[in-house]
C-alpha cells in the first residue's frame, strides 16, 4: 500500500506499448496540476498476477476504482532530475473485444522521494510472474530463478575534421568508413528493452577496447580513453560511453592503414560493463566490417548508418543477488525500424529482401481488378535485389558533384536515367537536391520540433490518411506516423507562408522510407524552395492554376483528339492533375512508379512534371476518348494507378517521359528537322507563361475596372431610391386627391339622379352639416352669391335681434322655407338648392384640376 500519492489524471492513448507517449501524457497531466487541485489517495498494488491495482481515498480509505493486473499494458515512472522524476502511470485497456478496446493513461505523483522507484518494482514482480504463469501455462519450460534481459547496443564513430570538429562517418554493406591518419571517436549506447522485468542498473563502464579481427582474446585488444560515460540524461534505461582513438596508436596499426579492395577487415569492439547485483563485469562484444580508405577520401556525411546489435542476458537470481549465467549475441538487428533508419546498403546484407511493405493489390503479376476501389496510397512492393556490377557504377557518383546549384554531372546523369538503385536511394536523392549545402539544416531540424504550431491538429488528422498502404505508416502512434507528424509540424513552423498543405505528407512518407526525418526534412525544404515547389501553394494556389493552363496548352497542342474530347465532356485538367503537380505523383500511383518520378525529378526540374503527364495522357488516349465524365473521372482515380502495378509499365511510362527528349535532342544533334527537342518544348512553356503574364495585367486592370464601376452602381442606386422616394409620395398624393374628386363626383350623380327622393336628401344634408362644420363652412363660401345664404350667414347680432324682438323665437329663415309651404314647392326648392351646391363643388374641381399645384391644398 502506497500512501501520499495523488491521482493527476487519466489520458486516452493511441499506443498503450509506448514509454515516450506514456512520458508525454504524464508531463502534460502534471503540468496541469498546478491549474487544478490532485486528488489525494492511497494505490494497493497486488503481488500476484490474479489480483488488481485498487485506488483508495486518503481520507476515508473508500474503494474509488480498480483496475485488473491482466489488464494493465504498461508502467513507467518519471524521468530522472525532471520535473516528473516523483510520477508514475500505467496505460490499461477498456472493453471486451480487441477491436473496440480503449486505452487509457492513469498518471499518479508520490509525495515521498524515490517512492515511484519502488512502486514500479511491485509492478514489476507482478508483471514478472504473470508472464511466467503464462509461459508454463502455453508449456514453455521456464526456470522459476532464471531471468532473461534484453539489450540492444548500438555503435557511433566519429572522425575529426579540418576544423576540429568530430562528424559521423558512413556505414554501408562494407562496414565503417575510415581514413587514415585520423582522430576518432567511438560512441556505444546500451538499452536495456526488457518490459516486463525490473531494469538492471548500470554502475559504470569498465573499459571500453578496440581490436582489428574477430574472436579476439582480451590481452589482444586495445584499451580507448573514456572521458564520459553514464546514463542519458532523461532515460534512465540508457547507458552511454564515449571513448577516444588515437589514429597513432601502434596497437591499432593495421586499423590505420589503407585497406586494399580484395582484402576484407574486422574490426571488434568490446563494453565491460558494471552491472548492480551481479560480482564480474559483463563483456559486451561487437564485430563489424571495415574498410580503410586514404586521409583525403570524401564520404556522404549526410548518410549515416550506426551499427545495432540485440543481446540476450541470462542471470540466475539468488535472494536479492544475481548469478551471471551466459550472454548471447543475437547478432545484428533487422527490424523495420532500424531498416528504415536509412534505407541504404548496409541495410540488408547480400542486398536481399524487399523494403518494408505490405502485399497490396498493386503487387506486380497481379491482376487489375474491376472494382471501382482505388489504390491505397503508398501500396506496391520494391525490391532491393541489386547486382555487384550495377553497384560498380556508383561507386564514384561522390566525386560527380556538380560546381553550380542545379546542374549534374554528365556520369551521375546517366546513371539516375538507367535507374537508381533502391538501396542507394536515399543517399543519391540527398545527392541530387544538394543537402550537403544545407549543413545547418539538421541542426535547425532539431530546433523546429521543439516548437508549437497551430496546425498541430491538422496534421494529427491527416497522417492516419498518408500511405495507409505500408505498413511503416499504418499504426496509430507507431515511429512512422510519429516521424512524419514531427517533419509536418517542423515544416509549418519553418514556412509560415505555405504553413502545412495535405499534399505535403504524401512527399514525407516518401521521403521518409528512405533516410531519417532529420535528413527527409533537408531534402524537403530543398524541393520546396530551390525546385519551385512551394511556390504552388502560395497565394491561393495562384500558380498552381497557371501550371494547369500551361497543361491545357500543351494537352491541346501535343494531343489535340483527346483536347477536343475533354472539352465536349466538361472535364478540367484540375480535376486528375491536382495531386499530380502538389504531391509530385506520390499519393495515388504504387512506390516503384513513385519512386522513379522523384528520381527524375531531383535530376531535373519541374518540366519533369509536365512530361510525366503527357505520357500518362498520351498512353491512356485511347481508352479515355470511349470514356464519359463519370466514366474519365473514375478512370483517373482508380484505373490509371492500377495500371502501373506492374514494374514493367512503370519502368516504360517513365522511359517514355523522357525519352521523347532524348531521341529529339538525338535526332537534332544528327541534323534530322521536324522533331521537337525539350528547348523547343521548353520554349513553350516561356510563352506559354508570357501570355499568362500578359493576361494576368489584364485581369488586374479588369479588375480595377470593375471596382470602379460597382461604385458607380452603388452611386446609382442611391440615387434611384430617391427618386424612387419621391415619386411614390407624390403618388400617394394623386391618389388622395383622386379618391376626393370621385367622391364630389359621386354625390353629384346622387342629387342628379330622379329616383332619390326629397326626404333622402334632406336626412343627407342634415347629416352633412352635423357632421362638419368644415363642409358647412365650405358650402357658405360656394354660394355666396344665393340671397338665401347671405340671411343664413347674416351677422350673431342682427340674428338675436330678430329672435328676441317680438318676445318669441323666430325661426331660421332656411327651416321656415324647408318647412312651411305646400310639399310640391318645398321639394321643388330643396332639389333647387341641392343641385346648386353639386354644380358650385363640380365646378370647383375643374378649377383645381387645371391649375398646377406644388404644395399641399388648404381647405376653403
Amino acid at each position: 500500500m502506497f500512501h501520499r500519492v495523488f491521482y493527476l489524471g487519466a489520458a486516452s492513448i493511441n499506443a498503450p506499448r509506448s514509454e515516450p507517449e506514456i512520458q508525454r501524457n504524464m508531463a502534460i497531466l502534471n503540468a496541469e496540476e498546478a491549474g487544478r487541485q490532485a486528488i489525494p489517495v492511497c494505490v494497493a498494488v497486488p503481488t500476484t498476477p490474479q489480483g488488481c491495482v485498487v485506488v483508495y481515498e486518503e481520507e476515508t480509505e473508500t474503494v474509488m476504482t480498480s483496475f485488473p493486473v491482466y489488464r494493465i499494458l504498461f508502467c513507467a515512472v518519471g524521468q530522472a532530475g525532471g520535473p516528473e522524476e516523483q510520477c508514475f502511470g500505467f496505460t490499461c485497456s477498456r472493453g471486451d473485444a480487441e477491436e473496440t478496446a480503449i486505452f487509457q493513461c492513469h498518471v499518479f505523483k508520490c509525495a515521498a522521494a524515490r517512492a515511484s522507484g519502488r512502486v514500479l518494482g511491485c509492478f514489476a514482480r507482478a508483471f514478472r510472474k504473470q508472464s511466467a504463469e503464462g509461459a508454463a501455462e502455453d508449456g514453455v519450460d521456464v526456470a522459476p530463478r532464471t531471468c532473461r534481459y534484453d539489450f540492444e547496443l548500438s555503435v557511433e564513430m566519429q572522425e575529426e575534421d579540418a576544423k576540429g570538429v568530430y562528424a559521423a562517418i558512413p556505414r554501408d554493406k562494407g562496414g565503417f568508413k575510415l581514413r587514415c591518419n585520423t582522430q576518432r571517436k567511438v560512441l556505444v549506447s546500451v538499452r536495456q528493452t526488457s518490459d516486463l522485468l525490473p531494469p538492471l542498473t548500470v554502475e559504470r563502464c569498465f573499459g571500453l577496447l578496440v581490436a582489428p579481427g574477430k574472436n579476439v582474446k582480451h590481452g589482444d585488444m586495445t584499451l580507448l580513453e573514456m572521458p564520459s560515460m553514464g546514463s542519458v540524461v532523461g532515460d534512465r534505461h540508457c547507458y552511454s560511453v564515449v571513448g577516444l582513438w588515437d589514429a597513432g596508436d601502434p596497437n591499432l596499426t593495421l586499423l590505420n592503414q589503407e585497406t586494399p579492395k580484395d582484402l576484407p577487415l574486422v574490426m571488434s569492439i568490446g563494453v565491460d560493463l558494471v552491472i548492480e547485483g551481479i560480482h564480474e563485469p559483463v563483456r559486451f562484444l561487437l564485430e563489424s566490417r571495415v574498410r580503410i580508405y586514404p586521409q583525403s577520401e570524401r564520404f556522404w556525411y549526410f548518410s549515416t548508418k550506426k551499427l545495432l546489435q540485440k543481446f540476450s542476458l541470462l542471470v540466475k537470481k539468488t535472494g536479492e543477488q544475481l548469478e551471471f549465467e551466459r550472454l548471447e549475441n543475437l547478432g545484428e538487428m533487422e527490424t523495420s525500424r532500424n531498416m528504415l533508419l536509412s534505407l541504404n546498403l548496409a541495410s540488408l546484407p547480400g542486398l536481399a529482401g524487399r523494403s518494408p511493405s505490405v502485399t497490396s493489390p498493386g503487387s506486380p503479376g497481379q491482376e487489375e481488378s474491376d472494382n471501382d476501389d482505388p489504390l491505397p496510397s503508398g501500396s506496391g512492393e520494391v525490391s532491393k535485389d541489386c547486382g555487384e556490377g550495377e553497384l560498380a557504377h556508383w561507386g564514384d557518383v561522390p566525386g560527380q558533384v556538380a560546381p553550380q546549384p542545379g546542374a549534374a554531372a554528365r556520369g551521375l546523369s546517366g546513371l539516375v536515367k538507367r535507374g537508381v538503385p533502391e538501396a542507394l536511394r536515399g543517399e543519391v536523392w540527398q545527392l541530387l537536391a544538394r543537402c550537403h549545402e544545407d549543413q545547418d539544416m539538421l541542426d535547425t531540424y532539431k530546433m523546429l520540433i521543439t516548437k508549437d504550431s497551430s496546425w498541430e491538429t491538422v496534421i494529427q488528422k491527416d497522417i492516419n490518411r498518408t500511405f495507409t498502404g505500408h505498413e511503416y505508416f499504418r499504426e496509430a502512434g507507431g515511429v512512422g506516423q510519429d516521424s512524419l507528424f514531427k517533419m509536418s509540424k517542423a515544416y509549418a513552423v519553418y514556412d509560415a507562408e505555405v504553413g502545412y498543405c495535405q499534399g505535403l505528407s504524401f512527399l514525407e512518407a516518401a521521403l521518409l522510407l528512405h533516410m531519417p526525418e532529420e535528413q527527409a526534412f533537408c531534402v524537403l525544404v530543398r524541393i520546396m524552395f530551390q525546385y519551385g515547389l512551394r511556390e504552388l501553394f502560395k497565394d491561393g494556389f495562384a500558380i498552381l492554376h497557371l501550371r494547369f493552363y500551361q497543361l491545357d496548352r500543351l494537352l491541346e497542342e501535343h494531343l489535340p483528339e483527346l483536347w477536343s474530347h475533354f472539352a465536349e465532356l466538361g472535364v478540367e485538367s484540375h480535376m486528375f492533375a491536382s495531386q499530380w503537380f502538389l504531391t509530385l505523383y506520390t499519393a495515388k500511383f504504387p512506390l516503384y512508379l513513385v519512386f522513379n518520378v522523384l528520381d527524375v525529378f531531383l535530376l531535373k526540374d519541374m518540366d519533369w512534371i509536365f512530361q510525366v503527364a503527357l505520357a500518362l495522357l498520351q498512353v491512356s488516349k485511347k481508352d479515355l476518348l470511349g470514356l464519359d465524365f463519370e466514366g474519365t473521372l473514375t478512370f483517373f482515380r482508380v484505373s490509371l494507378p492500377k495500371r502501373y502495378r506492374n514494374e514493367e509499365n512503370a519502368r516504360q511510362l517513365v522511359k517514355d517521359g523522357r525519352g521523347h527528349q532524348g531521341q529529339e535532342a538525338a535526332e537534332v544533334r544528327e541534323g534530322v528537322p521536324g522533331h521537337q527537342s525539350k528547348i523547343q518544348l521548353r520554349s513553350n512553356l516561356d510563352v506559354t507563361e508570357e501570355q499568362c503574364e500578359k493576361i494576368s495585367r489584364e485581369l488586374v486592370t479588369s479588375q480595377t475596372r470593375l471596382a470602379d464601376t460597382e461604385e458607380e452602381k452603388r452611386r446609382l442606386l442611391d440615387e434611384s431610391c430617391q427618386v424612387k422616394e419621391l415619386l411614390k409620395r407624390e403618388v400617394q398624393k394623386s391618389e388622395s386627391e383622386l379618391q376626393r374628386n370621385a367622391s364630389i363626383i359621386d354625390d353629384y350623380k346622387q342629387v342628379s339622379d330622379p329616383g332619390v327622393s326629397a326626404s333622402q336628401l334632406s336626412a343627407r344634408l342634415e347629416k352633412e352639416q352635423a357632421a362638419s362644420n368644415s363642409e358647412i363652412q365650405f358650402m357658405k363660401v360656394s354660394v355666396h352669391g344665393s340671397q338665401l345664404l347671405r340671411e343664413v350667414s347674416s351677422p350673431p347680432v342682427s340674428r338675436a335681434r330678430c329672435k328676441y324682438a317680438s318676445g318669441r323665437p323666430v325661426q331660421h329663415p332656411l327651416r321656415r322655407s324647408l318647412r312651411g309651404g305646400p310639399g310640391a314647392g318645398r321639394d321643388a326648392r330643396i332639389r333647387e338648392l341641392a343641385l346648386e351646391l353639386a354644380r358650385t363643388k363640380l365646378a370647383q374641381v375643374e378649377v383645381e384640376c387645371k391649375e398646377p399645384r406644388h404644395g399641399p391644398v388648404e381647405p376653403n
